[in-house]
């Protein structure tokens, strides 16, 4: 259940008030995820694509995928119009043993620190290995 969370009155207060007046506080942090059951379940399915409510839950409102293209990192453009999280991802990259794709995850730092934002990808990662 989403709650509306008013910034001056969190534990974050002091943070929303340092990193509202930065030129620049947005945060991106890539890490390559392991899709390799992914790949696997959606082929043997016939999808192209796998939905899920997970991003949705967690308050990840923005996507984009390049899939044509093997890419090391996304950093998307800041703008004050649209500070929320935004998760993006190149080609996956098949390996012997595994599956691979970088995903990179950019945020305003007044949403989260950087271990929030590592956390959230940890669990992608795990819900990708339990997905479908």
């Amino acid at each position: 259940m989403k709650t509306e969370i008013q910034p001056h009155e969190s534990n974050r207060a002091e943070a929303f008030r340092m990193w509202m007046a930065s030129p620049m506080p947005m945060v991106t942090l890539v890490k390559t995820l392991d899709v390799s059951r992914l790949v696997k379940v959606s082929k043997k399915s016939g999808m192209n694509e796998c939905k899920s409510s997970f991003l949705d839950e967690h308050m990840v409102i923005g996507t984009s995928a390049m899939i044509q293209t093997e890419l090391d990192c996304i950093v998307n453009q800041y703008t004050d119009q649209f500070c929320n999280p935004m998760v993006m991802w190149g080609k996956y990259r098949k390996g012997m043993f595994k599956t691979t794709m970088p995903v990179s995850f950019q945020f305003h730092h007044v949403q989260m620190d950087g271990g929030h934002a590592a956390r959230f990808l940890d669990i992608l990662q795990k819900e990708m290995l339990l997905l479908c």
